[in-house]
Parts: structure tokens; sequence; C-alpha cells
């Protein structure tokens, strides 16, 4: 039995890593347009832990990208009711406009729209425990929220996920990025 459940998971791998590069990735990305801050306006999420701190999850993040040598750092500070957090990746390109790092599980992160004003992320994250996770976040430069708001949620709907797994947030205090 055991070497069944392996080849369960070897193929859930496979199959996760396949759909991640079915994602589009826009095809005019270049590193630059990325670099600097950017500010969250939705997520959606699978993943547990957004369900667990969507209620905290209010304000806006701030989420800055830079290059480090050949590393793209990318810095998220978010407010939750216990103050200000904050995550920081390094994220290795696997080709153009796809990244990977390594957290509480492999990512692989594509940019698949990406303007002066807008960034669209998403990531699939495959656990060690085999669970598979898919992380969309909708980012804005400027004061206007994006129009593709909307969009965003029907893309969400489109992978599987459900309307309680979308999170829009709410103007308030920011927490200072790094």
């Amino acid at each position: 039995m055991l070497p069944t459940v392996r080849l369960v998971l070897l193929s859930l791998v496979f199959i996760s890593q396949m759909h991640a590069a079915d994602i589009p990735v826009d095809p005019d990305f270049t590193v630059d347009k990325l670099l600097g801050e950017w500010t969250g306006v939705a997520a959606a999420s699978n993943s547990p832990m957004l369900m667990k701190k969507k209620e905290q999850m209010k304000t806006e993040p701030v989420t800055k990208y830079w290059m480090d040598g050949a590393n793209l750092i990318s810095s998220t500070a978010f407010r939750t009711s216990k103050g200000c957090k904050t995550r920081k990746v390094i994220l290795k390109e696997a080709e153009k406009g796809r990244y990977t790092y390594t957290g509480k599980g492999e990512s692989r992160m594509s940019i698949i729209r990406i303007t002066p004003t807008l960034c669209l992320e998403h990531t699939i994250t495959t656990m060690p425990n085999g669970n598979i996770y898919f992380n969309l976040k909708l980012y804005k430069k400027g004061a206007e929220p994006p129009k593709e708001m909307e969009k965003f949620t029907e893309y969400a709907l489109s992978l599987g996920l459900k309307k309680e797994n979308v999170v829009f947030f709410e103007k308030g205090e920011k927490c200072p990025s790094n």
C-alpha cells in the first residue's frame, strides 16, 4: 500500500507542475516592471492559512520587489490584530515571468499580467504532505483601485476557488515595508 501512496503523491506533484507550466505569463514581462513598491488590493487562496487569517488581514499589505545580485527579493508588510508582520522571500528565476521559492513548501510564482499600475501574481505551492495550494494576488501602484477587481474574482472562481476564498483589502494604516 505504501508504494501506491507514493505513486499518488508523485502524480499530484507532477500534475501541479504541469498546471504551473500552463499558467500564462505576461508576454511583455520584464523584471524592471515588477521592481518597486506595490499595494495589495486582493488575495485569493485555498490555503487554510488564508482562511484562518482572513479576518485579521483587512488593511492593504505593502509589497516591495528589489534585486540583490541575481536574486529577486520580495518583502511584504501587513497589519494583523497583533501589529505589523513582515514576510521576506528570495525568488529564483525559473524562466521569464516565473520564479520559485521555498517556504513551508515548494512554490512556483507566475506573473500573469503586469502594467505600470497593476500586477496579477499566481502561485502554486506543493506542501511536504502533498497538499497543493493556489494563491492569487492583485497589486496596484497609485491611489485608484484597478478596474480588474471583478475579473480577479472571476479568475479565482475559474480555478475552483470559492467566493469565501477571496479577500479584498480595505484602505487603512499601512505597515512600513523593508
